[in-house]
């Protein structure tokens, strides 16, 4: 019998970025109903080299294309959220790397997705990767595809009950 516990250990989950709590029980209801679970993030040795070589170094692979595509202005605002996100630490000019291993974080998702074999798929991720003007469906569109729906599921601050008291919910 499939458990969170042997999910997890199957899937060599890493607790460190992001928490089992969150994702295991969306995975394990998922199989349960009869989904096939694909990877789409890429592993850290290809983040080493994009971050050592920048997004050129992924030019021969096709499950990178949409990233080379994506409008500087987008970028900026990618690059602004990286800012933000390591606290206004860091000089901008060192985050480019990190705007790059973002895109093909994305492009790499969207991939994934868009070569399922079912009819319908679901992509499990974080609130930017599902972003609709700077996460994975700017990549879908860029790869030409048009039928999809993004959903987002925020936690609820039980004194903010109103969708436009937060700022994430965006139609762009």
């Amino acid at each position: 019998t499939l458990t969170l516990e042997t999910l997890k250990k199957h899937m060599d989950w890493n607790d460190k970025g992001w928490s089992w709590n969150d994702y295991g029980p969306l995975f394990l209801q998922s199989m349960q109903q009869g989904a096939k679970l694909v990877t789409g993030n890429i592993n850290r040795d290809l983040m080493l080299n994009i971050y050592k070589n920048q997004l050129q170094s992924l030019n021969d692979d096709p499950r990178f294309s949409t990233s080379q595509k994506v409008a500087d202005a987008q970028r900026d605002d990618i690059l602004e959220l990286v800012y933000l996100s390591h606290c206004e630490i860091m000089a901008k000019e060192r985050l480019y790397p990190m705007v790059d291993i973002q895109l093909a974080r994305d492009a790499s998702m969207a991939n994934a997705l868009m070569s399922g074999e079912q009819e319908r798929r679901i992509l499990i991720a974080g609130g930017v990767h599902q972003r609709n003007d700077l996460g994975l469906p700017l990549h879908l569109r860029l790869a030409g595809e048009s039928d999809y729906i993004t959903l987002q599921l925020i936690e609820v601050n039980e004194e903010q009950l109103n969708a436009s008291d937060y700022s994430v919910i965006q139609n762009k």
